[in-house]
């Protein structure tokens, strides 16, 4: 997972906060602009 390596952090976070920051975090999608957490 690209995310343990840029943001350790998100891991410490709930099932659910990451389920819903999941979408945002989609490398798939163009959301480069979405990257920033709400945190």
């Amino acid at each position: 997972m690209f995310t343990n390596k840029t943001m350790p952090k998100r891991i410490q976070l709930p099932d659910d906060f990451y389920k819903h920051e999941r979408p945002l975090y989609n490398p798939t999608k163009k959301t480069q602009s979405a990257k920033i957490t709400p945190i």
